[in-house]
């Protein structure tokens, strides 16, 4: 295969050999380490050259839906809680709740941002939404007042 460079002093492409498995040949690049090899890489975060053993663990976390909940892990420290109080083993208890306060915190946050958590003002607002709704459109005084008696009920 033809290296896919243009040459600088003559803008066409390079006529030489491209390395094996590269688009370029060793004049224009060819014999440069890529991926973890390369000086410059660090994390690999951006890095189109992902090792063979990590390919499929990152392509099943790029499609769970379920992957910044934090549900589980909560349960797991609440059972690891559980366990530490049997022994009661003090600095590991502390330290378990405040991990726990933690996961606690960082779910709630997402939850919130995801807008799959209402805050009570909102609920308050849709409530009331709601309840405008229902007086434009009910006309019957009895079935008004049953209503209106069971969302008092459903807020308090």
């Amino acid at each position: 295969m033809q290296c896919s460079a243009k040459c600088k002093s003559t803008s066409q492409q390079c006529r030489r050999r491209a390395v094996k498995g590269k688009r370029v040949c060793t004049v224009h690049g060819g014999l440069t380490p890529a991926g973890a090899a390369s000086p410059h890489y660090r994390t690999g975060r951006y890095s189109k050259c992902l090792p063979a053993r990590l390919t499929e663990r990152y392509h099943e976390a790029q499609a769970d839906k379920r992957l910044l909940e934090l549900r589980e892990e909560i349960a797991l420290i609440d059972a690891r809680l559980a366990d530490l109080l049997t022994v009661e083993a003090w600095p590991e208890i502390y330290e378990v709740i405040e991990q726990r306060r933690r996961l606690v915190e960082s779910e709630h946050k997402r939850l919130v941002e995801t807008k799959q958590m209402l805050s009570v003002e909102s609920a308050m607002l849709m409530v009331s939404a709601l309840t405008d709704i229902i007086k434009t459109h009910v006309t019957d005084r009895k079935l008004l007042a049953a209503i209106t008696k069971d969302v008092g009920k459903l807020i308090d």
